[in-house]
């Protein structure tokens, strides 16, 4: 990572699942990674279950809380993010998981739902404009808070 920081100049972002060792992400950071993201998807903990059985039943939601938190007081604000699926949740989840990521000092990345033929959710209808407008909204007037 250091030759390709020195001899290309870019900057190193990783996406990961969280880790219950924090030494790893001192590692990570000792390495020269730049940022750091928690794909943690949705905020309200029955629809992470139901949606998500695997992250569920190896971390739990809880897991990405503890390493956004950690890993922003860490890097410092701005160098963490959390990135969630809006339009499946109520709107009122996706609004709360802003607030509780940027309490922190992580940055919300919001992922807009749309169903894929032959997935299991190709049922689920996509979110209206007028409800992602208002997450992005939201999100726009969170993060400059």
């Amino acid at each position: 990572m250091k030759a390709l920081k020195e001899r290309v100049g870019v900057l190193v972002g990783v996406q990961m699942t969280p880790s219950k060792h924090l030494w790893k992400y001192r590692w990570l950071r000792d390495l020269g990674v730049d940022h750091l993201s928690f794909c943690y998807e949705f905020h309200n903990p029955e629809v992470f279950a139901r949606l998500l059985p695997g992250k569920q039943k190896v971390f739990g939601q809880k897991a990405f809380y503890d390493a956004m938190d950690f890993t922003a007081a860490l890097w410092g604000p701005g160098r963490v993010s959390g990135e969630i699926i809006a339009g499946i949740e109520p709107l009122e989840d996706a609004l709360a998981a802003i607030d509780r990521i940027v309490s922190v000092g992580a940055f919300p990345t919001i992922c807009i739902f749309r169903p894929l033929r032959g997935a299991k959710m190709q049922g689920h209808p996509p979110p209206g404009p007028d409800a992602m407008r208002e997450v992005f909204r939201y999100l726009a007037v969170a993060c400059r808070r």
